[in-house]
């Protein structure tokens, strides 16, 4: 608890039609407003969601009861290799930090199954990740 008090908050926000018209960005960031779907869809799914910062960073850690039982990383694409290792290293960190067998990164179109250190890491275009978890 002593660590969630000091560690950077995430902010998302409800409405990103309202964040886009008074932004002052000139560019749409497409990544964040991916984030921002998968922080919405887990939340109106009841989950308890959390993020791991540790030396790396991965974007959402679901808590069932008192286990993490899921990672998932949020990137546009993992085509640039500077993307796809930090995207990677965040999740391992968290994955074994839980004890976690599986992973999940979440892209606009990337799919492709990783098997990093007795690890496996599934690679889900949105699209998939959420008509998966609607049924």
């Amino acid at each position: 608890m002593k660590k969630q008090l000091i560690n950077p908050k995430k902010i998302y926000c409800l409405d990103t039609g309202l964040v886009n018209s008074i932004s002052f960005k000139f560019s749409q960031d497409r990544g964040r407003l991916l984030e921002n779907l998968v922080y919405m869809t887990l939340t109106k799914q009841n989950r308890e969601i959390y993020y791991h910062k540790g030396r790396y960073e991965c974007d959402f850690l679901i808590k069932d009861n008192l286990t993490i039982i899921g990672a998932i990383q949020v990137t546009l694409s993992l085509k640039d290799e500077k993307t796809r290792q930090r995207e990677i290293r965040g999740l391992t960190e968290a994955m074994n930090a839980h004890n976690l067998k599986h992973g999940l990164i979440i892209t606009e179109k990337d799919s492709e199954t990783l098997n990093i250190d007795e690890k496996e890491i599934q690679v889900m275009p949105i699209y998939e990740w959420l008509n998966e978890i609607q049924t």
